[in-house]
């Protein structure tokens, strides 16, 4: 069984995937899908990355409740009536 290979520049182009550079980061921490080294380049197996696509997938729930944010009132700058009185 024969499968098709993508480099880090194909792979990044897919939805959803990093740079070039984050992937290069990801491989040095472990992250990401598995790869393969020939000849001094990276090459990932496109089933590992669909695999690796399916165990990372989240979600599918309808959307939360997202609850307004009460802002702050600005600070105002000093009025008249808020600064303190110098008695000289």
């Amino acid at each position: 069984m024969s499968s098709a290979m993508l480099t880090t520049g194909q792979l990044s182009m897919r939805p959803g995937y990093p740079s070039e550079w984050t992937m290069a980061r990801w491989r040095r921490n472990n992250i990401g899908p598995a790869y393969t080294r020939i000849g001094g380049r990276v090459f990932y197996s496109l089933a590992d990355v669909e695999s690796w696509e399916k165990s990372h997938r989240a979600g599918g729930d309808e959307m939360p409740e997202r609850k307004k944010r009460v802002r702050k009132p600005k600070a105002t700058a000093g009025t008249a009536d808020d600064t303190p009185s110098v008695a000289a």
